[in-house]
């Protein structure tokens, strides 16, 4: 079983989430695609895995992880979106839970910057 093969993800830095700001882009808000993999040979059953995000989504940034067993050879992409609401640098980390048992974790980094217009 394996995470994606970096242990961080950078946002760089994103305007800040304003009520009166609604891009129509299909790309926004900023997301980053992030792969968990069951990369494991056989073909018992043993090498099925159950898999959990203990990560509980908020305002500032959230996830499409939904758990469930992921067999051999499979993987699940994970998309995190960032919503900064304050220009500060922001830095979580998710954790992953396989079969109850074994944890793994990725750091999310990103931020926040005011929308400056010059004169």
């Amino acid at each position: 079983m394996k995470l994606d093969s970096v242990n961080v993800v950078i946002f760089c830095c994103l305007l800040l989430q304003r009520e009166v700001l609604h891009p129509s882009s299909d790309t926004y808000p900023p997301y980053v695609g992030y792969d968990v993999t069951n990369d494991e040979t056989g073909v018992t059953w043993c090498h099925v895995y159950r898999v959990s995000c203990l990560y509980n989504s908020n305002s500032v940034l959230t996830h499409n992880f939904t758990g469930g067993l992921l067999p051999i050879k499979q993987q699940k992409t994970v998309i995190f979106n960032f919503y900064p609401t304050e220009p500060i640098a922001y830095r979580e980390t998710v954790t992953f839970e396989i079969n109850g048992l074994t944890q793994q974790s990725v750091e999310i980094r990103g931020k926040g910057a005011e929308l400056k217009v010059a004169s």
